[in-house]
Formats: structure tokens, C-alpha cells, sequence
């Protein structure tokens, strides 16, 4: 899990504009990771590899903070590592964000919970 805060605090320091809220989206596009919105995809959300492009595909009918919350686990999952570098689909239902979710499930919701609330900021907030 702690490579999963490292990754998601690296990018911060490299991409993040300093906003709040966080936009994942702008991230992934600023990584050439495309992020798509589908009623066709038969999951809430789809991260997939293709040759060398990348991409993020979303159900438009979700809330804006679920869509928020998605596209950041779904970055984490591409950028740790979770789907080959050239061919493979990540596919998460909402059972992926239960408790008792697999490794990777986890990895990427340390990862989203460390990019969409970063921590040196917060700090930062709490006595103005």
C-alpha cells in the first residue's frame, strides 16, 4: 500500500496544478490517458491498455463524485502496474470497492484516496 501512496504523491508533486477538488481527469489527460464516457460498457467502470494507448471508460449516469472517485482508482490501477503494458482490461463492479476486495482492488483505492485528498495540502488548510 505504501507504493500505492508513493506513486499517487509522486504525480501530485509532477502534474497537480494545486486546485481542489483534485480533477483526475485532467491528470489522466495530461498522461495521454484518455477518458471516455459509455452506456455500452457492461461494468461502472473500464481501464484498459490497447497497443500503446491508454483509457478510462465511465457510465455517464454515475454521480459526479463517484465518476471523481473512479477515474482516479482506475488511474491507479494503469499506473501501478495492475494490466500489461500493451493488451489488458480492468473491469470493476461495485463489489471491487468492498472491504474484502483483492490486493490490487486495494492498491488502487489507496492510490485514488491519496491523489483526490492530498495530504501536504490538507495540512496546509487546516489552520487558515
Amino acid at each position: 500500500m505504501l507504493i500505492a501512496s508513493k506513486k499517487a504523491n509522486e504525480l501530485l508533486t509532477e502534474i497537480w496544478d494545486g486546485s481542489i477538488p483534485v480533477n483526475p481527469i485532467k491528470i489522466a489527460n495530461s498522461l495521454n490517458i484518455n477518458v471516455y464516457k459509455s452506456h455500452e460498457i457492461d461494468s461502472l467502470i473500464e481501464c484498459s491498455v490497447e497497443d500503446v494507448e491508454k483509457s478510462i471508460t465511465i457510465k455517464p449516469n454515475e454521480s459526479i463524485t463517484s465518476k471523481i472517485f473512479y477515474v482516479a482508482h482506475s488511474l491507479g490501477h494503469l499506473l501501478l502496474g495492475h494490466i500489461n503494458d500493451t493488451l489488458g482490461t480492468i473491469k470493476d463492479q461495485k463489489y471491487s470497492f468492498s472491504s474484502g476486495a483483492k490486493s490490487i482492488e486495494k492498491e488502487a483505492k489507496k492510490f485514488a484516496l491519496t491523489l483526490l485528498m492530498p495530504a501536504n495540502h490538507l495540512k496546509k488548510q487546516r489552520f487558515k
